[in-house]
């Protein structure tokens, strides 16, 4: 049977709140707690044997996901007020692995289970300078932590020297365990960041000023657990002559595993900073429109790295004891960052009536993304190495 159903799926989500003044006119706390639990599942296939068919099938997909916050708000004199913020969330989740060999279909095998862990840490400072100032200084530190474990039900068929299990790629469907499993990626931000805001006749000046610090490391087991291609889906042929037409019989295109000891390799450390300052007009043509004039400049600074505080790892071209070795000219650090990153930003507000009804708004700017360090990071793994296979 062919035909594809509908996977179930089923969803409880749990929340609560609560705050209040801890002193009248002063301090203020509030905190909140929401818990997702769902039971989903994956469309998946299998190889049907008396049919010699791909079936499609289902197999469980849960989500586990916990959130949790807690802000907390105080009176520092008549001018200032501090607020502290934490936030943290835990999810677990069962999901699509992506084969080494896209194909139209993957098996139960060819899920993984991923842990997030977040941390956030937030303080910010309000002084009100005058009756038309305010200046609002904050600082932010977040972690991220993804594990990606072996996939316990990955066991389709298991290597005699390495003791692991396989990824197996047929033309119709993917089975078996994923070839970059285990992995595991770490980041780490920090933020100072303040804005100044000033309202002069008609005119709302603002002004501000950030810095970002990131940095990002991890671990990943290259063709660890060994790739094997195969350019048909079922045995045509009793092709090894034992009498039997069966898995024994498939051609196999690509057999493919490291060449390094079966060990997660280390994703060297990485880290970069950015900096942004802007400048903003809010001008209040006439009662019905506000015209916004702005402008904003971006600068990330190099791309740097470093692998020795792994010590020894693998090297793929050489020998296991050979140490890693940090090679800087494979992202090129001696160029100088892009300084034009320029973001001009304009937009306005019409009210045509003058009642608050109706509005028109439009705008206009330049935006820049920020750099992902992931990409360099795994750029880094590579670097002066080439991630040779055994075929």
């Amino acid at each position: 049977d062919r035909t594809l159903r509908t996977p179930p799926c089923d969803r409880e989500q749990y929340g609560a709140s609560c705050g209040g003044p801890l002193r009248k006119d002063n301090a203020w706390i509030f905190s909140s707690f929401e818990y997702r639990d769902q039971n989903a599942a994956l469309q998946t296939g299998t190889r049907n044997f008396t049919t010699s068919e791909v079936q499609h099938t289902s197999a469980p997909a849960p989500l586990r996901d916990s959130l949790w916050s807690s802000r907390y708000d105080q009176k520092l004199g008549s001018n200032n007020s501090l607020m502290v913020r934490y936030s943290f969330n835990r999810s677990t989740d069962t999901g699509e692995a992506t084969p080494s060999q896209a194909t139209p279909s993957f098996s139960a095998a060819e899920r993984q289970n991923s842990l997030n862990r977040f941390n956030s840490i937030q303080a910010g400072l309000t002084t009100v300078l005058s009756s038309t100032r305010v200046n609002n200084l904050s600082f932010h530190y977040d972690n991220f932590s993804n594990v990606i474990p072996p996939f316990p039900q990955s066991a389709p068929t298991t290597d005699p020297q390495l003791g692991l299990t396989n990824e197996l790629i047929f033309p119709d469907l993917a089975d078996g365990a994923n070839f970059n499993l285990p992995q595991t990626t770490h980041m780490n931000r920090v933020q100072l960041r303040d804005a100044y805001s000033w309202a002069l006749g008609r005119h709302t000046l603002r002004l501000g000023a950030e810095f970002q610090h990131y940095s990002a490391a991890g671990e990943i087991n290259v063709f660890g657990s060994g790739t094997i291609i195969f350019p048909t889906d079922f045995a045509f042929a009793d092709l090894n002559g034992d009498g039997q037409i069966n898995d024994l019989d498939l051609p196999i295109a690509v057999a493919l595993k490291s060449s390094a000891p079966v060990t997660l390799v280390p994703i060297p450390l990485v880290y970069n900073s950015y900096i942004a300052g802007y400048v903003q007009d809010d001008w209040r043509l006439d009662p019905r429109l506000i015209l916004t004039l702005g402008l904003r400049r971006e600068y990330h600074t190099h791309i740097n790295g470093t692998s020795s505080a792994y010590g020894p790892c693998p090297n793929l071209t050489s020998l296991p004891s050979t140490p890693c070795t940090w090679m800087a000219n494979i992202l090129d650090l001696s160029k100088s960052p892009d300084t034009k990153d320029f973001s001009p930003r304009i937009g306005f507000a019409y009210d045509p009536f003058s009642r608050g009804r109706t509005v028109f708004r439009g705008g206009y700017g330049i935006y820049y993304d920020r750099i992902i360090l992931e990409a360099a990071s795994k750029e880094l793994l590579q670097n002066n190495r080439a991630l040779t296979g055994t075929q």
